[in-house]
């Protein structure tokens, strides 16, 4: 539903703004690329991370494994 939400979304700003409003250089970067991009993405991760962790797979044990390295190796300097 988010990605479906999200392509309704960039098909009406991306009309909206080459059709009625004035040209703009980061207008059409910023809600298409920026806000309709990250939308539809963080909703894809978000369930590729749940089939994941249903799945029994432990794929994000890396990026755990990572920030807490980091956040240590930054709290002993």
């Amino acid at each position: 539903m988010a990605n479906v939400a999200g392509t309704l979304l960039l098909g009406y700003s991306a009309t909206r703004l080459q059709e009625r409003l004035p040209v703009s250089a980061w207008r059409r970067p910023l809600l298409g690329t920026g806000l309709c991009g990250a939308f539809t993405t963080f909703s894809t991760m978000q369930l590729e991370v749940l089939r994941l962790l249903g799945a029994g797979r432990v794929g994000l044990l890396g990026v755990f494994l990572a920030t807490a390295l980091v956040r240590r190796v930054r709290m002993l300097a």
